[in-house]
C-alpha cells in the first residue's frame, strides 16, 4: 500500500440529499491505511466470538456479534468504507474496504440493538418504524458501495457486484411489502422508475456478467423508457443513466445478432460523446471503456478514435454549453427532457412553463442583469465593438474550469464549505490575441488571481461593480440571499481593461459530483491559451483599482 498522500482528498457521500453538516470529518486516512493492511491478515482468522462489550456508561452488553467485534476493532477503516465518495477510495486499499463493508452489513443485519446503539449506529431519537427505515437505507447504502467497487475496472467482478445487487432489489420489495405506510394507497411502483440509480446499477452488473442477455436487453429498455418520467432522477444522475443504459444495450444487443437495433445506439453514443467529450467523470468513462468490451473491436471505442480520443479529450465552447443545459428548476437535462430558453436572459432554460414560473422568483435578477448586458452590447456601436462585448458574455458566462471547478479548488470548499460565503476569487481578465483564439472559450485569459475575505475588498466590488459608497454589504447579502439551503455558492469577480467587471456565483452540493477530488494543480487548469494566472494580492488589489 502506499505511503499517506497528504494532498489527497476524500469526499463524504452517502445518497443526494444528504447532508452530513460543515462540522463532518473523514477518518484519518494514515489511519484508514494501518487498519487496512491489519484487516488484511484478519480476513484470514476465526471471527472473534469472546470479546465482551459495553455501553458509553460502562454496562455489559453481552458478547460482542463478531461483525461488531470487527466494527470496534476497525472502527476507522468502517467509518471510511460508509462515508468515503465511491471514485475517491484508493484501489489499493478496496479489498480491506469491500472486507469491512461486508461486515458492516452483517452488523446492520444481525447485531443486536442494544449493540447497534452503542456504537451509534442507532440513533437515540430512531425507534420503531424510524429505526427499521434507518437500518434499511444504511444497508441499501452500504451494498451500493460494496457493488460499486466489485463493478471498478481494478476488481471487474460483476458476478460479485450482480449478487448484492439482487439483494438490494429485494431488500427494497421486502420494505414496501412489510411497511405499506412508505407509500401512497394505490400507489403502483416500480423499481427502474421509481428507483432507478439501484436498478441501473443492476442491470449494468447484469449486461457485463453476461449470464442472461435476453433478461438485461428486456430491462436496459424498461429503464430507458422509464428514466424519463422518474422523479428521481435529477439533470446529472438521468444523464448518467440514459448514456450507461445504450452504451451496455448496445453491446447486449451485438451479442444477441441484433446489428441493426444496435447500431442506431451507437451511432448515438458516437454522436454524444464527440459533442460532450468531457461532460461524464472520468471514474465513469474509465470504467465504460475498460471493461465488458475490447478496444480493437468495440464499434462506440473505435468510432472515437480508440485510446487517442480518450487521451485527448478537450472542452470547446459548445461542448461547455451542452454541460450546463438543464432546467433551471428541477435540473433535469438532455436526453431527459426537451429544454428552452428564457426569453429575456437566453442563458437559462426550462423543460417546462411551470418550472419557468416556479423559478421566477430565483431567477429574476440574474435574468434582468443578463438582459440588459445583451442589450448594451448590442447597442455598442461598431460591429466590432458589438461582438466584443458578446465575446465576452458568452466567455464569463462559460461552464469552462476556470468558472466553475478551478473556484471550488482555490476557495478549498472541499475542506471548509463555509468558505464560500466569507471568501471571494478575484480575477483580473485579458484579452487573448485573435491568433491564438481557436476558440470561443480563448478569447480571454486571466492574467492574475486571487483569494481574499469578502468584507476585506468591499471597497473594491463597490467601485467595479459601479456600486454607492457602502452598498457591498448589502449587494453581496441579496445574491447569497438566492442560495438554496443545502449549497455551498462560490463567487468570483472579473473585471479588466477590455471588460464590463461582473460577479458571477456558481453554487454546488457537498454531495454532488460536480465538486472532484482537490487537485493542488488546479491554476494550470485556469487559462486554456498561454501561462497559468499570477497571484493576485491584496496589495496588488488595491493598486489596480487606484489605478483604475
Amino acid at each position: 500500500m502506499s505511503s499517506t498522500q497528504p494532498e489527497r482528498t476524500f469526499r463524504p457521500f452517502l445518497t443526494e440529499g444528504v447532508d452530513l453538516g460543515s462540522s463532518f470529518k473523514m477518518p484519518d486516512y494514515a489511519v484508514v491505511e494501518k487498519q487496512a493492511r491489519r484487516a488484511l491478515q484478519a480476513m484470514k482468522e476465526p471471527d472473534p466470538h469472546d470479546c465482551l462489550g459495553m455501553d458509553q456508561s460502562g454496562n455489559p452488553i453481552g458478547m460482542l456479534h463478531p461483525a461488531m467485534a470487527h466494527n470496534l476493532m476497525f472502527s476507522e477503516l468502517f467509518r471510511f468504507s460508509y462515508f468515503c465518495r465511491i471514485e475517491d477510495v484508493p484501489p489499493e486499499i478496496y479489498p480491506s474496504v469491500i472486507w469491512a463493508l461486508e461486515r458492516f452489513i452483517c452488523a446492520l443485519l444481525e447485531a443486536p440493538e442494544v449493540q447497534l446503539r452503542s456504537c451509534h449506529h442507532i440513533l437515540p431519537h430512531q425507534k420503531g418504524f424510524t429505526m427499521i427505515h434507518a437500518l434499511h437505507v444504511m444497508v441499501l447504502i452500504s451494498r451500493h458501495k460494496l457493488a460499486s467497487h466489485y463493478l471498478s475496472p481494478e476488481m471487474d467482478r460483476p458476478h460479485e457486484a450482480l449478487r448484492i445487487i439482487k439483494l438490494s432489489l429485494a431488500a427494497v420489495e421486502k420494505f414496501r411489502k412489510d411497511h405499506p405506510r412508505s407509500q401512497q394507497p394505490g400507489e403502483k411502483r416500480v423499481q427502474w422508475v421509481d428507483n432507478p440509480g439501484l436498478y441501473s446499477q443492476y442491470v449494468a452488473a447484469l449486461a457485463r456478467s453476461r449470464t442472461d442477455d435476453l433478461e438485461a436487453k428486456k430491462c436496459l429498455n424498461l429503464l430507458l423508457d422509464g428514466a424519463p418520467n422518474s422523479k428521481n432522477l435529477p439533470g446529472y444522475d438521468g444523464l448518467l443513466v440514459v448514456v450507461s443504459s445504450r452504451l451496455y444495450l448496445a453491446r447486449v444487443l451485438r451479442r444477441l445478432g441484433e446489428h441493426d437495433e444496435a447500431k442506431s445506439h451507437e451511432h448515438w453514443l458516437i454522436s454524444w460523446f464527440k459533442k460532450n467529450p468531457v461532460r461524464i467523470p472520468e471514474y465513469f468513462v474509465k470504467q465504460w471503456f475498460s471493461t465488458d468490451m475490447d478496444p480493437k473491436t468495440d464499434p462506440v471505442f473505435v468510432g472515437l478514435g480508440g485510446k487517442t480520443w480518450l487521451a485527448e479529450r478537450v472542452s470547446t465552447y459548445r461542448s461547455s454549453q451542452r454541460q450546463r443545459a438543464h432546467c433551471g428548476k428541477c435540473e433535469r437535462g438532455e436526453p431527459i427532457v426537451k429544454l428552452s430558453r428564457c426569453a429575456g436572459c437566453q442563458y437559462v432554460q426550462y423543460c417546462s412553463k411551470e418550472c419557468q414560473k416556479s423559478h421566477w422568483p430565483d431567477h429574476k435578477s440574474l435574468c434582468k442583469e443578463r438582459s440588459m448586458a445583451l442589450k448594451i452590447a448590442e447597442a455598442a456601436g461598431s460591429k466590432e465593438e458589438t461582438k466584443l462585448a458578446l465575446d465576452w458574455i458568452k466567455w464569463r458566462d462559460s461552464n469552462q474550469p476556470c468558472n466553475k471547478e478551478c473556484l471550488v479548488h482555490a476557495l478549498g470548499i472541499h475542506s471548509d464549505p463555509s468558505r464560500g460565503r466569507t471568501h471571494i476569487v478575484v480575477k483580473e481578465i485579458g484579452r487573448t490575441p485573435p491568433a491564438l483564439a481557436k476558440d470561443p472559450l480563448d478569447n480571454y485569459h486571466i492574467i492574475s488571481m486571487g483569494v481574499f475575505p469578502i468584507a476585506s475588498i468591499y471597497r473594491e466590488i463597490e467601485y467595479f461593480m459601479m456600486l454607492e459608497d457602502g452598498g457591498g454589504p448589502a449587494f453581496i447579502k441579496e445574491i447569497f440571499d438566492n442560495v438554496k439551503e443545502g449549497m455551498n455558492p462560490c463567487l468570483d469577480m472579473m473585471f479588466g481593461t477590455s471588460v464590463q467587471a461582473f460577479i458571477n456565483m456558481s453554487v454546488h452540493s457537498q454531495t454532488h459530483a460536480t465538486i472532484g477530488a482537490y487537485d493542488p494543480k488546479w491554476r494550470r487548469l485556469v487559462n486554456r491559451v498561454g501561462p497559468p494566472p499570477k497571484d493576485l494580492s491584496l496589495a496588488t488589489l488595491s493598486r489596480i483599482y487606484k489605478r483604475y
